[in-house]
């Protein structure tokens, strides 16, 4: 009997068992057949949300894919051969004589690498003197020799500045990848320039150091037509260091009034175009982002966010899955949302968009310092770089720009009228329709007569007028000034 009465207990034991793994076995397919239908449903709604956002940017007429790019560099020959010659021709392309200039570069130096760091320093000395006066002898006879070496590759650059369009060919169809070798070139390019522009102040050539300020002035323009930051920070960087150069050239001699103008015009061209170039950029900018996140849906074997970023963010392998498909989706959609934000700052005027560009930055701050959001949209919080603050390099460039159209401006007069004005409304209606205003107040820029000429000036993005102050050139980094953005002429 009690042998019977245990076998019955675990009889009733192992069917109480055998009902609860049942009932759970049926909880958890009720589970997942509930996240199955949630997970079609969140992958429905982030794809409609996503193909909502990819259909406003092309109504938009924005790219958004890297073939939209890579048809904006090459002519479409035939369906089968989508990338052929370039889509501008070679008779018309600057971009030809300037890689025959870098060409000649390349081979002035018997040993590259060394010869490059020591003709970088004795360039870096050279630009960064107060004025050519100050230069030593023996730096003096270096840069001599430096510009009989690469005197041909001058004229090219000469020839190239002259001509109305400049077309690198780029392969942007590699995304991140893609080589910009043409930049490196160009900048020590206009470097020589520059150096010869001054070496002529020294002795005391006017036009030929006018000649050459021109054509450093010009080839700011070169990278006008590629979408991506790094080129739009090149011309940034080109066109500062022109400015300061020319400055020093109207400080030395009496420009000529047609030289002056020419000059003058140009500078208006490329400050007329700063803005419009950010956004063009911006929207390249957008294309690379969204590729890897093409490359995710799609399911690339190529894409590798190490290779990238240098690290993959957390529970990378589950993301990258077909089971993060919809994750992926919604960061895409935030994604596109912020860069069109940043892209539509290019549309309001200065100085506004200074200030909206830092309400984007400090956005995009608490998303990356959420964890939460970092979880959400782990691609958007890794590959969105502060796009915005480059509103705020366009403003001090047009900054640069607009002192040194002023300054140039009072050079005329001062040769027809024999002195400058007592204010800057005298320029007005002949040279500009207004007094030029500060991109960074709104404000007409500020103008000084002083006991040795005139200085005219913007504040600058810390706002504070600090009476035209401005640090010296050794201490200037690029296009990030200490003091006040300043056109100071000195008789």
């Amino acid at each position: 009997m009690a042998r019977k009465r245990w076998q019955d207990i675990a009889i009733e034991r192992l069917k109480w068992w055998g009902r609860l793994f049942k009932r759970i076995g049926i909880a958890l397919a009720a589970l997942l057949v509930i996240l199955g239908i949630v997970y079609v449903i969140w992958n429905y709604k982030a794809s409609r949300a996503l193909e909502r956002e990819i259909e406003k940017v092309k109504q938009s007429g924005a790219p958004l894919f890297l073939s939209d790019l890579s048809n904006e560099i090459y002519a479409r020959v035939t369906n089968l051969q989508p990338y052929g010659r370039l889509s501008v021709p070679p008779s018309e392309n600057a971009a030809y004589y300037y890689q025959a200039a870098f060409n000649i570069l390349q081979t002035v130096n018997r040993d590259r690498w060394q010869d490059e760091k020591a003709e970088g320093k004795l360039l870096d000395e050279i630009l960064k003197a107060p004025h050519p006066n100050q230069w030593s002898e023996e730096d003096v006879a270096r840069l001599k020799q430096l510009l009989e070496k690469t005197a041909t590759a001058l004229e090219l650059a000469e020839q190239a500045a002259e001509m109305n369009d400049c077309l690198f060919e780029i392969r942007y169809q590699d995304g991140y990848g893609i080589v910009l070798a043409h930049l490196l070139p160009l900048r020590r390019l206009q470097r020589l320039l520059l150096a010869q522009a001054l070496l002529d102040v020294r002795e005391g050539n006017s036009e030929d150091a006018a000649r050459a300020c021109q054509t450093a002035l010009k080839m700011s323009g070169a990278t006008k037509r590629e979408r991506h930051l790094i080129g739009l920070l090149v011309r940034f960087a080109l066109l500062s260091k022109a400015l300061q150069t020319t400055r020093v050239v109207v400080n030395a001699f009496s420009v000529p009034s047609e030289v002056a103008w020419e000059m003058m015009k140009y500078v208006k061209q490329e400050e007329a175009d700063l803005q419009d170039h950010a956004r063009r950029a911006i929207e390249g900018e957008r294309v690379l982002g969204f590729s890897h996140f093409s490359d995710v849906l799609e399911g690339s074997s190529q894409f590798d966010i190490r290779a990238i970023i240098g690290k993959a963010p957390p529970f990378w392998g589950v993301i990258k899955s077909w089971v993060g498909r919809p994750l992926v989706r919604d960061d895409a959609v935030m994604y596109l949302k912020h860069m069109e934000r940043v892209v539509n700052n290019a549309s309001i005027s200065l100085p506004g968009v200074a200030r909206e560009a830092e309400a984007i930055e400090d956005e995009l701050v608490k998303l990356v310092d959420s964890l939460l959001n970092r979880m959400r949209y782990p691609l958007t919080c890794l590959l969105t770089p502060a796009l915005a603050r480059s509103y705020t390099i366009v403003a001090e460039t047009v900054a640069r720009c607009r002192v040194a159209e002023v300054g140039l401006a009072l050079e005329i007069y001062r040769a027809r009228e024999g002195d400058y004005p007592e204010s800057l409304e005298a320029l007005v209606p002949e040279f500009f329709e207004s007094v030029p205003e500060d991109p960074f107040t709104g404000e007409p820029l500020q103008y000084q007569r002083t006991d040795q000429g005139v200085v005219v000036y913007s504040v600058g993005r810390n706002l504070q007028d600090e009476g035209g102050a401005e640090p010296p050139p050794e201490d200037l980094k690029g296009w990030q000034p200490k003091d006040d953005i300043t056109w100071r002429i000195e008789r």
